[in-house]
């Protein structure tokens, strides 16, 4: 299948992201790149637009970018209080993404877009998380009613995350039961938190996953939702780019959770869009599966260039899709399953 063509306004795009300033934007549509750089989650990479804007375009695009800086401020803030809520609570997590990841790979939180904060429930109880953080003025978001005991057993069978979200801020926090839908790994995230370290931020310690567990799950999330925003592609290029990993042990640890079709997709687009040039330790396996990276790549490369993807009305199109992100006739009979039962839930549990 032949990969459509990029816009003007996807290309300029595209030139930024590998480091190509661009000289104008004549025949360029700027609410077009605007809604580009909106969807993508860009915006720390605008500056450079910005210098080539008509003054009467200027004031729309700085408000977004700086909106963005300031909104992780008050994430940093937040990530913090959560911690120490449920930490007392004998709760502890670990943060997926966000502040932290923006803090140690960029060395700069306003570097990076955040919605939402992630935390993996590492020890403690789920359950008992959400009713700390109601405790604490926080309202449920997803699911939004109260679930009797049965009904959350079916829930964790088929979902892996519950979201609240805060009275002021009104930030999204995501408490996780798993790094992914059950079926996905197995059950086996223990092979991503068995090694963790901590960091500093604002003089307080936060515990996290090493380095190459965090590549691993950049890799595994950016390619279960087909990299329909490139700013989590960005983070796996800047990994690759500033982060001196060991790859043969990343590889070994992909191969033992049956995810090397997704990080070898994810190192593909990563070169593709970002000039990262895949670790040494891979070479091989993207040589001797080139055809069927091949076609994952290029359904991925569609849904980058489709105008009008999201995530909410392509869930099926995401869900079916990954019947060919994982070997095996198990991984595929889970992934069909799933798309039914996280309908269900969402169609009559969640509302």
């Amino acid at each position: 299948m032949r990969r459509p063509k990029p816009t003007k306004e996807q290309q300029i795009l595209f030139d930024i992201l590998k480091g190509n300033s661009p000289t104008d934007l004549e025949g360029v549509d700027s609410n077009k790149l605007f809604d580009l750089f909106q969807r993508h989650r860009l915006f720390p990479m605008a500056h450079e637009i910005v210098g080539l804007l008509p003054p009467d375009e200027k004031t729309h695009w700085k408000k977004a970018i700086q909106s963005g800086s300031l909104r992780t401020l008050r994430f940093i803030t937040q990530l913090q209080d959560l911690i120490k809520i449920l930490s007392q609570e004998g709760i502890e997590v670990i943060p997926l993404k966000g502040p932290v990841l923006a803090h140690t790979l960029y060395g700069d939180t306003g570097q990076r877009h955040m919605r939402d904060l992630d935390l993996l429930v590492i020890h403690g109880d789920i359950l008992w998380g959400v009713e700390v953080l109601r405790k604490s003025g926080f309202e449920p978001y997803f699911p939004k009613r109260d679930l009797r005991q049965h009904q959350w057993r079916y829930y964790f069978r088929h979902q892996y995350d519950v979201a609240l979200i805060g009275q002021e801020p009104r930030i999204i926090v995501e408490l996780h039961a798993g790094i992914a839908y059950p079926g996905l790994l197995d059950r086996a995230e223990n092979l991503l938190t068995e090694d963790l370290k901590q960091v500093e931020m604002a003089g307080v310690p936060i515990t996290c996953m090493s380095k190459e567990s965090t590549f691993l799950y950049l890799a595994l999330h950016g390619a279960h939702h087909l990299f329909f925003r490139l700013f989590w592609l960005r983070d796996l290029a800047e990994v690759i780019k500033r982060w001196d990993l060991d790859y043969q042990a990343v590889f070994n640890k992909a191969r033992n959770l049956g995810i090397e079709r997704m990080v070898g997709v994810s190192l593909r687009l990563a070169e593709s869009y970002f000039g990262a040039e895949p670790p040494t330790a891979w070479q091989n396996y993207l040589k001797e599966h080139d055809s069927l990276l091949s076609r994952l790549e290029n359904r991925c490369h569609r849904i980058i260039l489709h105008p009008r993807f999201h995530s909410r009305g392509s869930r099926l199109n995401v869900l079916l899709f990954t019947l060919a992100m994982k070997p095996g006739w198990r991984h595929r009979w889970t992934s069909l399953t799933t798309v039914f039962h996280r309908w269900y839930i969402r169609k009559f549990l969640a509302k």
